[in-house]
């Protein structure tokens, strides 16, 4: 029997008696591994409003970490937490994980080339999770 696969959609039971143990050690592990979408988002207008201004306090706060990050001469991410979490959170208005986003995505930037301080547009790409979008319960998501 070959490794089990899935189509889109699909679900499937396998019995464990199907499976030879090399064979079920490769399902189990690739079963484990995270599945990320890059999706449009279709936002009414009242949405789009919110999800810009997220976007902007978003990477408006990058910006001030970045200046953090730039002045102490440290792309460590957990320094730059220590630094900047609770002033980020407070004078942004962001979630606790949209924060740690942001501190992350300014400590990947600095390492790149530490010579410059990282700049980021207002309306450059930001990571949403379940966890960190506004409006949480008002975004639904349709396949």
């Amino acid at each position: 029997m070959e490794t089990p696969s899935f189509r889109a959609g699909e679900e499937r039971r396998i019995l464990l008696s199907d499976v030879s143990f090399d064979q079920w050690t490769r399902f189990l592990y690739d079963g484990s591994m995270q599945l990320k979408l890059m999706v449009k988002l279709q936002p009414n207008p009242t949405q789009a409003q919110v999800l810009r201004e997220t976007m902007e306090r978003f990477n408006t706060a990058c910006n001030a970490i970045a200046d953090v990050a730039f002045w102490e001469r440290t792309a460590s991410q957990v320094k730059l937490h220590h630094l900047v979490y609770y002033d980020i959170r407070q004078q942004f208005g962001l979630s606790a994980q949209m924060a740690v986003r942001a501190i992350g995505k300014v400590a990947e930037a600095y390492k790149r080339d530490k010579r410059i301080q990282p700049q980021f547009r207002a309306h450059g790409a930001i990571v949403y999770e379940t966890a960190c979008c506004p409006g949480k319960g008002q975004i639904g998501f349709r396949s």
